[in-house]
């Protein structure tokens, strides 16, 4: 499966969704493990640590691997040799590693690359999801669901309509590529003190949230 989009659009959670739908339909076991990693994370450990997570799926009888940022696989040998050994885990549902459901994400146009100079890629990865980018409502309405449960230091007054286009920081956030720069494992607060730790292109914190804009766009 391949899940196309910018950061902060839900790839991770659908994914992680998707895994559950596949269990209720049985094509999964129930139990099955979710690893969520990215193609600079492979691309640096190497094929024995995506054998080592393969061990762990396997036990389980099953899983799904979500390889976020994927593209990064082709940006040199190490992570070329990962790809190669993936392709024939990806040929079917069932491995030696059990059920195994592979999704691969990513920047469309980065994907699109990955896949024009990869011809074994396609035809193992034949379903497309695109997802859109949130309009600036959408974003005031996550915003306030997260916030409903945060004690504030004064009373809120009412809403105020979101303006018509997307304000200067999600501008920079989403469009000015600065967030493919930013280093796994890197931790920041946002306004509200709340801890954000980078992983991929998300970032999550302690209470299960996550996000694509990093906790400065908070």
């Amino acid at each position: 499966v391949r899940f196309e989009g910018n950061p902060g659009t839900g790839k991770t959670t659908i994914a992680r969704h998707y895994g559950s739908f596949l269990e209720q339909l049985g094509l999964l076991p129930t139990g099955s493990v979710f690893v969520e990693t990215s193609g600079a994370s492979l691309s640096f450990k190497g094929i024995k640590h995506l054998e080592e997570q393969l061990d762990g799926i396997k036990k389980a009888g099953g899983g799904v691997v979500f390889v976020d940022e994927a593209y990064q696989l082709a940006s040199d040998r190490a992570g070329r040799q990962v790809l190669d050994f993936l392709l024939p885990l990806a040929e079917g549902l069932h491995s030696e590693y059990g059920s195994l459901v592979w999704i691969f994400a990513g920047y469309k146009k980065d994907m699109d690359k990955l896949f024009e100079h990869n011809a074994g890629l396609p035809s193992r990865f034949p379903h497309r999801f695109h997802f859109d980018d949130y309009s600036d409502e959408e974003l005031v309405a996550i915003f306030q669901s997260h916030m409903v449960d945060q004690p504030l230091p004064a009373k809120p007054g009412p809403p105020k309509p979101s303006p018509p286009k997307s304000t200067p920081l999600l501008q920079r956030a989403v469009y000015g590529g600065q967030l493919q720069s930013f280093q796994a494992g890197l931790t920041a607060p946002d306004s509200f003190g709340n801890e954000w730790t980078r992983t991929g292109s998300q970032w999550h914190d302690a209470y299960g949230n996550t996000t694509g804009y990093g906790p400065q766009g908070l």
